[in-house]
C-alpha cells in the first residue's frame, strides 16, 4: 500500500488537514441528507396531488354547537314574549270581562236583593283581580329552560341528520399556488 502523501508540511513536517477531510464529510452528508428530503417530499407531494386529503368533520360536535346556540336562541325570544304576553293580561282581561256584572243580584231567602252598580263594579275588578293573578301563575309555571333545550336539542338532531346527509362524500378540488389543484373528500365523522 501507497503511503499518502501529507497534505502540507510545515519546517519538514507533515502536517494533515483534518477540516478539510471533516468539511467533505459533512458536505457529503448535507448533500445526501438534502437529496433524500428532497426526494421524500416529492414523494409526498406527488402523492398528495394524486390521492388528495381527506378531510373528516366532527358532526356531533358540530350539531352540539348549533344545538346550544339554537337553545340560548329559543330561550331569549321566548322570554322576549311572555313578557309581551304578561304586558298584555291585564288589557285582555279587561276587555273579555268587561260588563259582565250589570245588573247583579243576591238571594236571601229567597228575596233577589239587586247590587247597586258601585257593588257591580268592585266584584268586576275583584274578580279580574284574580282572574290576572291566575293567568300569571299559570305563566309562571311554564318551563321556558326546559322548552329551550328540548328545542335546542331537536336542532341539534336535525342539524348531525343534514350534516351527515350533505358531507357524505363530498369531493372537490382546491387550488394550490395557482397552478397545482389537490382533491380533498370531506367525510362525516364522529359518529
Amino acid at each position: 500500500m501507497a503511503a499518502r502523501a501529507p497534505d502540507a508540511t510545515y519546517g519538514g513536517a507533515a502536517v494533515r488537514r483534518p477540516g478539510r477531510v471533516a468539511a467533505r464529510k459533512f458536505l457529503w452528508g448535507l448533500a445526501t441528507g438534502l437529496l433524500l428530503s428532497s426526494l421524500l417530499l416529492s414523494g409526498a407531494a406527488f402523492f398528495v396531488l394524486r390521492q388528495g386529503v381527506t378531510v373528516t368533520v366532527a358532526v356531533d360536535e358540530l350539531a352540539a354547537a348549533g344545538g346550544r346556540e339554537v337553545a340560548a336562541a329559543a330561550a331569549g325570544r321566548m322570554k322576549a314574549e311572555l313578557e309581551l304576553v304578561r304586558a298584555r293580561v291585564p288589557a285582555l282581561v279587561a276587555s273579555e270581562m268587561a260588563g259582565r256584572f250589570t245588573g247583579v243580584s243576591i238571594d236571601i231567602a229567597g228575596v233577589n236583593v239587586p247590587l247597586p252598580a258601585d257593588a257591580a263594579a268592585v266584584i268586576d275588578d275583584v274578580l279580574q283581580d284574580v282572574v290576572s293573578a291566575a293567568i300569571y301563575d299559570l305563566l309562571d309555571t311554564i318551563d321556558l329552560d326546559g322548552a329551550a333545550a328540548g328545542i335546542g336539542a331537536e336542532a341539534g338532531r336535525r342539524i348531525a341528520e343534514a350534516a351527515r346527509a350533505g358531507l357524505d362524500g363530498l369531493d372537490m378540488r382546491v387550488r394550490l399556488f395557482g397552478r397545482f389543484s389537490v382533491p380533498v373528500h370531506i367525510v362525516p365523522g364522529g359518529e
